[in-house]
C-alpha cells in the first residue's frame, strides 16, 4: 500500500504492485468475446490440463525434431512418461473427478500424438470402466513406455509398460 502526501493533504490507500509478469486485459473484457469462458472450477481446471496437455505436446514435437537430427537422442527417454503426466493431469482435472471410464481415458489419450500410441484401454464388461484403471503410452516405436493408473481414486503414472 502507498498514499501520496501534498500540501493539500494525504491521498486514501493505494495499493501499487510490481511484477516480472505484465499486465494483461482478461479475455472476458475484451469487446465481442464470450462472457465468462471460465464460469465453473471445473470448465477452468479442463481449460488448465487443456494447456498443459498442448505444452506437453508442443515438448513431444521437439524432441522428435531433436531426435531427427540426431542432437536429442538422450532426451527420447521420457518422452512417454512426459505424455503419461499430462494424461493423469487431464484425467484429475476432469469434471467427474477422473473416474476411470473408458471415456476419460480415451479423450485424455488425444494428447499424445500420432506416431505415438496409448493401448490398454479396455471395458471388457461393456459397464464403461476400464478394466484395469490403467493405460499404457508407447512412444519412438515401442522402445520409450509409460503407464498412468488410477490408485484409490488418484492418478499416478509410472516409467514403465502398465
Amino acid at each position: 500500500p502507498i498514499r501520496i502526501e501534498s500540501a493539500k493533504g494525504i491521498s486514501n490507500i493505494l495499493l501499487l504492485t510490481l511484477s516480472t509478469y505484465p499486465e494483461i486485459t482478461e479475455e472476458e473484457s475484451q469487446p465481442y468475446s464470450k462472457p465468462n469462458r471460465n464460469d465453473s472450477i471445473e470448465t477452468a481446471a479442463a481449460n488448465v490440463a487443456s494447456d498443459a496437455g498442448q505444452a506437453v505436446n508442443n515438448a513431444g514435437q521437439a524432441i522428435d525434431s531433436a531426435v531427427s537430427d540426431n542432437t536429442g537422442a538422450a532426451a527420447v527417454e521420457g518422452k512417454a512418461k512426459g505424455y503419461a503426466t499430462a494424461m493423469a493431469a487431464s484425467l484429475t482435472a476432469m469434471p467427474n473427478g477422473g473416474e476411470a471410464t473408458v471415456a476419460n481415458l480415451q479423450e485424455a489419450a488425444k494428447l499424445v500424438p500420432s506416431p505415438d500410441k496409448v493401448t490398454g484401454i479396455e471395458d471388457s464388461d461393456g459397464n464403461g470402466i476400464d478394466d484395469d484403471a490403467k493405460a499404457t503410452i508407447e512412444t519412438n516405436n515401442g522402445d520409450d513406455k509409460a503407464c498412468v493408473q488410477s490408485q484409490n481414486g488418484v492418478w499416478e503414472v509410472t516409467d514403465d509398460e502398465c
